[in-house]
């Protein structure tokens, strides 16, 4: 059985890094994308399992991403979960509007990054 791949995608770097190596540790297979436009790219040419998006990134933010992915993509798409440290009630109420699956508040803990994954991938294989 082959791990979820998730892809990270964090305009700053220490955000991805952490991600990915707690998610790396757990047995998933990890990739990163330090824009929103490096993460349509990305897609275009390998399925993911799970994007773990943030919303306030330049140029391209996670809200346009999921927009394209949800227009690209609508029969085979990877899960799209939001990845924020805005927790008002109506800046949630857009994450879901847009079409994201799930939301993480940063910071997020290692046990909550990792029960969303496990709730939307089925969990990591180590192999």
């Amino acid at each position: 059985m082959t791990s979820p791949h998730i892809l990270v995608v964090d305009d700053e770097e220490a955000n991805r890094r952490i991600a990915q190596l707690l998610l790396e540790h757990a047995g998933y297979t990890v990739s990163q994308a330090a824009s929103g436009g490096e993460a349509l790219v990305m897609q275009s040419m390998q399925a993911f399992d799970l994007m773990l998006l943030d919303l306030s990134m330049p140029e391209t933010s996670g809200f346009e991403v999921c927009a394209q992915i949800l227009d690209q993509y609508p029969a085979k798409r990877p899960v799209l979960v939001a990845y924020t440290a805005h927790v008002l009630p109506a800046e949630l109420s857009a994450v879901h509007a847009a079409g994201f699956d799930d939301v993480l508040i940063k910071p997020v803990s290692r046990s909550g990054l990792l029960e969303c994954m496990q709730r939307w991938t089925g969990g990591a294989s180590r192999g």
